[in-house]
């Protein structure tokens, strides 16, 4: 059987994590890494040989290209997007050739390209989006909050980020975009609007963490939460006050409006991103909690948890354990205790409360 793995975006800081976690799962012979520039590929493998003994398969697979998608994914089982796609050209791929696929992207306008695929016909592969951490497990653990509770009650989701974190631009850039828009509060009966990034929120984490200020942000997942009976808010910040505050600043002057532009956004994301140095302690704090639940996780880092994650949702597509087709979130498809079991060498502390 078929069970090869391409990961599109195999030379980023996300893409490599995802790459060896892959790895250590499933062998090396089964995955097969992709860049646009052959050099880079070249690099990888060397990389690859000196840590496994071995490189992975690999191809040069050019995104803006429909014939080289075409020819990178023509024989895999499924696909991992861990670059920046400006339009679902492999999702599309993916749906008309029966090839399952996993995309990390947080961006809202991508997203909604890629559920408008729903509309073709009879799907016979999975296309999951926001396969990551915050949406994408934040959506598990909404769900797992709200199991069997109140239809009127809303579940407060929180991702603590690690200021020390290996973050890469491109990842820190969607997120400032987020920031800069608008975001509805949902209450028990009501709603109301708030600039991002403005509204704070106090949550209780697990130590070394303890009780922490996020803010409410602009996260896409929770509109298809709320379609499928779960009134979520999402709310975000760094461990790291100085960095929230000068955030908060710049989007109260206009300043993140500029990260539209290529040039300035780069400039932005660089002054937050630490790509060029990894710190000891990258860890991070996840949580969902209601009036009656709450689950809080600790976790070792946000792209190491991303990388378990995308393990964790391959094991359960590449052995059938699902039957669900089309363009779909993880909270659609998986519990928290599914993919709990997976999660466990990146969860450092977990603190589980029901009233």
């Amino acid at each position: 059987m078929n069970k090869k793995i391409l990961v599109i975006g195999s030379n980023g800081i996300l893409g490599k994590h995802i790459v060896e976690k892959l790895i250590l799962q499933f062998g090396i012979s089964q995955i097969i890494i992709s860049d646009y520039k052959e050099k880079r590929i070249l690099k990888q493998e060397s990389q690859f040989a000196s840590k496994f003994g071995q490189s992975p398969l690999s191809r040069v697979i050019d995104i803006n290209s429909i014939e080289s998608i075409k020819k990178g994914i023509y024989d895999v089982a499924l696909v991992v997007v861990a670059i920046q796609q400006k339009n679902p050209n492999i999702q599309k791929l993916c749906l008309e050739k029966g090839i399952n696929s996993i995309e990390v992207s947080v961006n809202p306008g991508f997203i909604e390209k890629v559920l408008d695929l729903n509309s073709v016909e009879n799907h016979s592969s999975l296309q999951i989006i926001t396969g990551g951490l915050f949406p994408g497990l934040s959506g598990i653990l909404a769900k797992e909050i709200s199991k069997n509770g109140l239809v009127d009650e809303t579940v407060e989701v929180g991702l603590l980020q690690s200021s020390k974190g290996t973050n890469g631009k491109t990842g820190v850039l969607d997120m400032l975009k987020i920031f800069n828009s608008k975001v509805r509060l949902f209450k028990t009966n009501s709603t109301a609007e708030y600039a991002g990034f403005s509204l704070i929120k106090r949550f209780q984490f697990p130590m070394p963490f303890g009780t922490k200020e996020l803010r409410l942000a602009n996260f896409i997942e929770r509109d298809y939460l709320k379609v499928a009976g779960i009134t979520s808010n999402y709310w975000t910040a760094f461990d790291k006050q100085s960095l929230n505050s000068l955030i908060f600043v710049f989007r109260k002057l206009g300043i993140l409006k500029l990260t539209t532009n290529k040039i300035f956004g780069n400039l932005m994301a660089s002054m937050i991103s630490k790509s060029s140095k990894k710190s000891i302690d990258e860890s991070i704090g996840l949580i969902a909690t209601n009036d009656r639940k709450s689950i809080a996780l600790v976790l070792r880092s946000d792209y190491e948890a991303t990388a378990v994650c995308i393990v964790a949702y391959s094991k359960s597509i590449l052995s059938n354990k699902t039957s669900i087709t089309g363009v779909r979130f993880p909270f659609e498809i998986f519990s928290f205790s599914e993919i709990e079991p997976d999660l466990k060498d990146v969860i450092k502390k977990k603190a589980r409360i029901e009233s």
